[in-house]
């Protein structure tokens, strides 16, 4: 089933002006139709994928400018209520990130991360909060200061409706040298405009660090376009 967003976005850069994102998630045990209080605890082992492609389609040749592969092996714990129309659940898992390319220009690195999520409904919208919390394993010796970069805090959040306007954003910072970067998007359902068009309407923005592994020492901002088949 679909993990993260899937999307395809443009928008007019010096680089890097189109991004594509897929993401898929596979659970391991049991039955995926199963109810959260019929799955047993090794029910909710995951494996999961994603790959984000840049690249910058005015160029006459090699257009691609960085693919960032992202591995992921995860336990999530169901959204369970807790109180007051509040539900509680998250995520542990192990994570590798790289983009595949040799010599100079070769970036990865592991991690392992937590990242509990509430949600909660309020006047007809739903509403969640994520904070996370990572830590590296290993050293790359082409990227041995991603840290300082990419920090070890993220928070993200979702506000909107499935059947609406729903923004989405993420972001992560270090504390110690004060850098990070921040990326939201604004979707909406292209079949409350056009019917029997099952996709969305995305807007993406992106202000700070890394965007791609490739450029993780560099500050860029980009705004993009396009349609999400999943958000």
């Amino acid at each position: 089933s679909a993990y993260e967003p899937i999307y395809a976005v443009y928008g007019r850069s010096h680089d890097n002006d189109t991004r594509i994102q897929f993401s898929l998630k596979y659970q391991l045990f049991g039955d995926p139709k199963s109810g959260p209080g019929e799955r047993r605890w090794i029910d909710n082992f995951y494996i999961a994928y994603t790959q984000r492609i840049f690249m910058d389609i005015g160029e006459k040749s090699n257009p691609i400018h960085a693919i960032d592969f992202q591995p992921e092996f995860f336990y999530q714990w169901q959204p369970r209520a807790i109180g007051g129309g509040t539900e509680l659940g998250g995520q542990l898992g192990l994570r590798h990130v790289s983009n595949g390319d040799g010599g100079l220009d070769s970036r990865s690195y592991n991690l392992i991360f937590v990242r509990p999520q509430l949600g909660w409904d309020f006047a007809g919208q739903h509403r969640t909060l994520s904070p996370s919390a990572w830590a590296y394993l290993g050293k790359d010796t082409h990227n041995p200061d991603i840290a300082r970069y990419r920090g070890y805090t993220g928070l993200g959040m979702t506000f909107g409706s499935e059947k609406g306007l729903m923004l989405t954003a993420d972001s992560k910072y270090s504390f110690g040298s004060g850098k990070g970067a921040v990326e939201g998007t604004l979707s909406y359902p292209l079949s409350n405009l056009i019917d029997g068009y099952n996709v969305h309407i995305f807007a993406q923005g992106f202000t700070g660090y890394g965007e791609n592994l490739l450029d993780y020492n560099r500050r860029s901002s980009h705004v993009r376009f396009g349609i999400g088949l999943v958000r």
